[in-house]
């Protein structure tokens, strides 16, 4: 369903990303970030042909995992992954549009409990996408007119659906 794992490069005025994430490794706390650009594929004057995607990072492509060499903005205190988007693209209810993506695409892995999100606004509130807020979210007024706004209308009426199959408590899974 659309642009998925593009998605943050989509809304960066600079195709420019950054990643850092603190996750827990034999009982420990672990950290990495690391950045990527993606631009637009060209030919230098010799005719040799460049790609158009850059890394920030350490060497060899490795992530970066010395949170003193960072700025204060991509460090984490709490397990989970910071994705910043950089030259955000602002646009008039971008943390709806933003919603209502993430709960078409990943509903599946919300309701397991597997992933959650939460969408800040500028205003420094926000918008929690979990297991419980999910029912809610699909039949949200804003959630909806993102969809409507975005030409995904169909597609979450479709994500809303799977859903209620899997919620439902007629549902029985087989396994062969």
């Amino acid at each position: 369903f659309g642009i998925g794992k593009n998605a943050a490069f989509a809304v960066s005025l600079f195709r420019t990303v950054f990643y850092s994430t603190l996750y827990l490794d034999a009982g420990a706390k672990s950290f990495l970030a690391q950045g990527k650009a993606i631009l637009v594929s060209h030919s230098d004057r010799n005719r040799v042909e460049k790609r158009g995607v850059g890394y920030w990072g350490n060497a060899d492509f490795k992530a970066v995992a010395d949170t003193s060499a960072l700025p204060q903005w991509l460090r984490r205190q709490e397990t989970g992954t910071t994705v910043a988007s950089l030259g955000f693209l602002h646009e008039d209810a971008w943390e709806w549009q933003m919603t209502e993506s993430l709960v078409r695409n990943f509903f599946a892995a919300i309701l397991e409990g597997t992933v959650s999100f939460r969408v800040e606004v500028e205003s420094g509130e926000s918008i929690e996408i979990t297991r419980d807020t999910l029912p809610s979210l699909f039949e949200n007024p804003a959630v909806l007119k993102a969809a409507e706004d975005t030409g995904s209308s169909a597609d979450l009426s479709f994500a809303f659906a799977l859903y209620r199959a899997l919620v439902s408590p007629d549902t029985r899974t087989f396994e062969e």
